[in-house]
């Protein structure tokens, strides 16, 4: 029997076929691998983008499944983590999941072999490494900055929403990010998968202070973030590894730029092709 970690690698993609393509090429690229015993995996909710014939083709030559959610492709979160939930339940036969956005690639050598042995020498109170997240086009880390959870600006951040007629000062809850994140499959973890899931869920408090809002505080917690949450009531905590990931993002929920972005990842595609990096 081999020693060697047991990792499926997760990753949804939802019209996005483009980047999913250009994510999958910079794994087996990057990386090498031959110390693990990795399974790539994706998880179609039912794209119909140009680029998804292409998309599948590919993953056919390189052995990786293209597995059929059941989910429709609109750009909704919630079908993200459905099908990263759907998929640990029906297949705990793994020590690990590497959990990846179809956006973020790989540029660094060798993130993931870093990033196994970085939790592998964790202990045991550490159920997950997150690699540092690093937008590309804004140059700078949105994620895990400092190695430091929950750091890069995203959860220091406030806005203002409005909801029913109401001011609601709205913040990020930190969060173990699905960019890309390594978890062990361990009994907590499949258990608070099981009951509470990996979704993303809001919190309001009532009037406080006083002020433009009145009080009123929203908090998001984003995809993985009540996980991440329900996780520290056991004792447990992610860290942040020394290793970062490339990351055009919100290629799915805001189209914003999206022309630039899919112009730079097609031209990324054709050079993996023609062999070069």
């Amino acid at each position: 029997m081999s020693n060697k970690p047991k990792i499926f690698g997760l990753m949804v993609t939802h019209n996005t076929s483009l980047f999913a393509e250009h994510a999958v090429r910079s794994i087996f690229a990057a990386n090498d691998l031959s110390g693990l015993n990795f399974r790539m995996h994706v998880l179609d909710n039912a794209s119909r983008d140009q680029r998804a014939p292409a998309l599948a083709n590919y993953l056919k030559d390189a052995g990786v499944p293209l597995i059929q959610t059941g989910l429709d492709d609109s750009p909704d979160s919630t079908k993200h983590a459905a099908a990263f939930e759907k998929f640990v339940r029906e297949n705990p036969g793994c020590s690990h999941y590497l959990f990846l956005d179809p956006d973020i690639w790989f540029e660094d050598p060798d993130v993931i072999p870093t990033m196994v042995k970085e939790l592998e020498t964790a202990g045991d109170l550490v159920f997950g490494n997150q690699a540092q997240n690093f937008e590309y086009f804004e140059n700078k880390v949105i994620e895990g900055g400092g190695r430091i959870a929950g750091d890069g600006g995203q959860c220091d951040r406030k806005w203002r929403i409005n909801i029913g007629g109401k001011d609601y000062a709205m913040s990020l809850a930190h969060r173990c990010s699905p960019a890309c994140c390594l978890i062990k499959n361990t009994p907590t973890f499949r258990r608070v998968v099981e009951i509470m899931g990996l979704g993303a869920w809001w919190t309001f408090r009532a009037p406080g202070k006083p002020g433009a809002d009145n009080g009123r505080n929203a908090v998001l917690y984003d995809t993985f973030s009540l996980m991440t949450h329900a996780m520290k009531t056991h004792g447990l905590e992610y860290m942040i590894s020394s290793a970062r990931i490339m990351h055009y993002t919100n290629v799915a929920w805001r189209p914003k730029e999206l022309d630039r972005k899919e112009k730079d990842c097609l031209a990324r595609i054709e050079r993996f092709v023609h062999g070069q990096r």
